[in-house]
């Protein structure tokens, strides 16, 4: 990161484990004070002391205690820049499976945590000009299977960083979504486990193996180490000032040394700086030039140009076969 955060306040939902305990730890190395919350007192105390930060017990999605949150913050010092939502979980069933209390289950902490949170700080964030990062995931651009609430989730919450973005960026607030792959988490860890002993494999290691097998790393991150190697060398390569900085969506997993090839509407590749589709006009950029990215032909049979460092090609989607 070239951006100095020193002065800056940070605020991680779900940063006791996992993302959004790696993300606080950047932060605070970066210079920021970090202010990580969820429900669960001790990972957040525990990573508060060693990172000199403030941990702050509360539930992301319940509006009183976001309200308090914000209150609190503000009141300890005195600004709010940074908003990072990354708190999530549940959904992981098919949509027949999945009843009315998994299905609210699955909204609440996917969705709910995010939007009311940022709506509690959004007076603040507006003030200092801030930012929001919203932790979306690979899964809010393609469907899994047996995967419906969160999917359903993550999806949404791509929907709500373009809105966010449309409404506030005209007040200075940044608002851009992150969608990783899979991750070794404790949450990540447990599903495993679970998807082992449902597809009688030998263990988490195996059940790892099988969800990413089509990675071109062909393992999950690790998201203290994937970090520090993503997000220095993207922001090395692309100076702060240069970043489209309002609604982008950004894809992992990182680098992937592979050439652009089509999965049914979707079309993945590496290095690609746009696609245009001709007659739908659908463009994105890729977060970085070692970057996995997604992006979307409009229905079959679309032609498309793609553009890299590389030339350019000609493409058409497809539907599977």
């Amino acid at each position: 990161m070239n951006e100095d955060l020193h002065g800056q306040v940070a605020l991680v939902t779900g940063g006791g484990t996992g993302i959004g305990e790696a993300v606080a730890r950047r932060f605070a190395r970066e210079g920021a004070h970090v202010v990580v919350t969820g429900r669960r007192a001790e990972p957040l105390e525990r990573v508060a002391a060693e990172i000199g930060g403030t941990a702050i017990a509360a539930d992301a999605a319940d509006a009183a205690d976001a309200a308090a949150l914000v209150a609190r913050i503000l009141q300890q010092h005195g600004r709010l820049d940074i908003v990072v939502a990354n708190a999530g979980g549940h959904g992981f069933a098919t949509v027949a499976d999945t009843d009315d209390d998994a299905w609210e289950a699955a909204l609440r902490a996917n969705v709910t945590t995010a939007f009311v949170v940022v709506r509690a700080a959004l007076p603040a964030l507006i003030a200092a000009r801030g930012r929001v990062v919203v932790m979306s995931s690979i899964a809010g651009l393609a469907a899994g299977p047996s995967v419906a609430g969160y999917t359903v989730g993550k999806h949404a919450l791509i929907g709500l960083t373009r809105s966010l973005a449309r409404d506030y960026g005209r007040h200075g607030v940044r608002v851009n979504a992150v969608c990783p792959g899979w991750v070794a988490t404790p949450m990540a860890d447990e599903e495993m486990d679970a998807f082992a002993a449902a597809a009688g494999l030998e263990g988490r290691a195996a059940a790892y193996a099988t969800v990413t097998r089509d990675v071109p790393l062909a393992r999950p991150a690790q998201p203290e180490r994937d970090d520090r190697r993503r997000r220095g060398s993207a922001h090395r390569r692309r100076p702060h000032h240069r970043v489209r900085p309002r609604g982008d969506v950004r894809a992992g997993p990182p680098r992937s040394p592979v050439p652009l090839r089509l999965r049914g509407d979707f079309a993945t590749g590496h290095l690609w700086d746009m696609i245009r589709a001709k007659g739908d006009m659908h463009e994105a950029r890729a977060p970085s030039t070692r970057t996995m990215s997604h992006f979307l032909l409009v229905g079959e049979g679309v032609h498309a140009r793609v553009r890299s460092p590389r030339g350019t090609r000609s493409v058409r989607s497809r539907t599977p076969t």
